[in-house]
Formats: C-alpha cells, structure tokens, sequence
C-alpha cells in the first residue's frame, strides 16, 4: 500500500507557508525576541529541516514528524514543532 501522506517537498512547502503567515501576524516582527525572522522549511535528505530565525540553525523533522506538524498547523494552530505532541 503506497505511503498515504505527501512527498516531503509538498510538506516542506507547506509547512514553510504556515511558517511565514506567523511571522507577518507577530507585533515584534524585526524586533529582538521575534520567534520568526525569514523562516522556512525544506527537504534535507531523509528528513525536512525547519529554520525558524534565519541565523539559527535547522531542526530536523523526521517525514513522520514533519507531517504531525503539518497537520496541526493545518488545524489552526500556531507554534513551533516542539509544541506539537508527537506521541
């Protein structure tokens, strides 16, 4: 049976669109304390990076993980991959 969820550019992607809707929505955008500055996700091999502040460094999702995210997101919630339960 073929794999139900997206490939991992179309959950990168999406991903990255729910990632910069944040950003613009924050009151501090620019500002120190921003959680979002030019973030953005995309594939990395067998896992999907995730870089919410461009100068940080990535966070890697395994696809599962990532499409969890996904999913929440898609939900309409808000925050970062570490809020999600992926239980």
């Amino acid at each position: 049976m073929p794999d139900p969820t997206p490939k991992m550019d179309e959950i990168a992607r999406r991903i990255t669109v729910h990632l910069r809707r944040m950003e613009k929505a924050q009151p501090d955008l620019g500002q120190a304390g921003s959680q979002y500055w030019c973030p953005r996700a995309c594939p990395a091999g067998s896992r999907i990076a995730v870089r919410y502040i461009s100068y940080q460094h990535d966070r890697f999702l395994k696809k599962s993980e990532a499409w969890q995210c996904l999913q929440w997101l898609d939900a309409g919630n808000e925050g970062q991959h570490q809020e999600v339960s992926h239980g």
